[in-house]
């Protein structure tokens, strides 16, 4: 019996395709895939990782799958909300026809990780009735249990360092541009957009009222309402009249990170370095969630342990590529 089991396994793994992550990097990224990836090989799946680096162009990266596209076919892909968009259908459908086969997205799983590791019991259940039933579940359906558990998450860090003691924010800007790039309203941005036919007829109206939603959430946390503003971008009037206690609500396609010689992180929003979280005593916290639990975390505003998002997240890959390997 025992040598049956083994023989099963041998011949499942056997069957497994290489795994190829292809994503353009950011903070989480850059510090938690040379780990998810060692662990992956450790438990037996034969990895490849194609990375851009951070601010690399739409256009560049879809160059480079357009020209690498015959490299791809034939393996298990796992990408960001980027590439996946720079794919195209047309491509992804071709690819599917030569063997292919489209794992989870890499943003989908860094926010699971951290949904978890901030909400811990109460919302795995939630996760669990998205993850059997994605691709059954209608498109709202699947949006609220979404927006349930990343709003839940938000409000829970709020709550939990106003409790702790933590100084309350002077003024907090949400700010709308990109905010639909990722995870919870990424999904919902698609379909609407098919509904609505011309995204720029519902672009403004749209994108505020995502932004006054995570205002919400902030308000929920325990953030007085009249301190919150929602504005369409990071101008530099804002930046620079923003001083001790102003937080930024943004998401993380408006910023990169770079270092000067003493190790300063700047923000930086559209290649303009127009604030810094140093000198202007100032906290900006990026969105989807998996990055606003990072950044609170690395700013004491989120108290969860790293190496226990770390193991969370390991799980999660584990879960994905290893354990229901062939299932999809």
């Amino acid at each position: 019996m025992l040598e049956r089991v083994e023989q099963l396994n041998q011949e499942k793994k056997k069957e497994q395709l290489p795994i190829i992550f292809v994503y353009r990097d950011n903070d989480s990224f850059r510090k938690e895939m040379p780990e998810m990836i060692s662990n992956l090989q450790s438990w037996g799946r034969k990895v490849e990782n194609k990375v851009f680096s951070q601010g690399t162009k739409d256009e560049e990266i879809r160059k480079w799958i357009q020209a690498n596209s015959d490299n791809l076919a034939g393996k298990e892909l796992s990408t960001d909300y980027t590439v996946w968009g720079q794919m195209g259908y047309q491509l992804r459908k071709e690819l599917g026809e030569k063997g292919s086969k489209f794992s989870d997205d890499l943003d989908s799983l860094f926010d699971e990780a951290a949904r978890e590791a901030v909400l811990g019991n109460d919302v795995i259940n939630a996760q669990e009735i998205l993850y059997k039933n994605r691709g059954k579940l209608s498109d709202d359906e699947e949006y609220q249990k979404e927006i349930f558990v990343a709003g839940k998450g938000i409000e829970r860090i709020i709550k939990q360092y106003i409790k702790q003691g933590g100084s309350m924010p002077k003024k907090v800007y949400v700010f709308m541009k990109k905010i639909c790039d990722h995870v919870p309203f990424q999904s919902l941005k698609g379909a609407e957009t098919e509904k609505a036919g011309s995204n720029d007829k519902l672009t403004e109206a749209y994108y505020k009222q995502v932004a006054e939603l995570v205002k919400s959430w902030l308000v929920q946390g325990g953030i007085p309402e009249d301190i919150i503003h929602v504005e369409e971008s990071v101008t530099e009037e804002i930046a620079m009249g923003a001083g001790i206690g102003t937080w930024f609500i943004l998401d993380r396609h408006n910023i990169k990170t770079t270092f000067d010689d003493d190790d300063k992180s700047y923000m930086t929003y559209e290649g303009e370095s127009i604030f810094t979280l140093k000198r202007h005593n100032t906290r900006a916290f990026l969105l989807p969630f998996s990055d606003f639990y990072r950044t609170a975390k690395e700013q004491g505003v989120a108290n969860v342990d790293q190496q226990e998002f770390r193991k969370i997240l390991s799980n999660t890959f584990k879960k994905t590529f290893v354990e229901q390997a062939g299932e999809k």
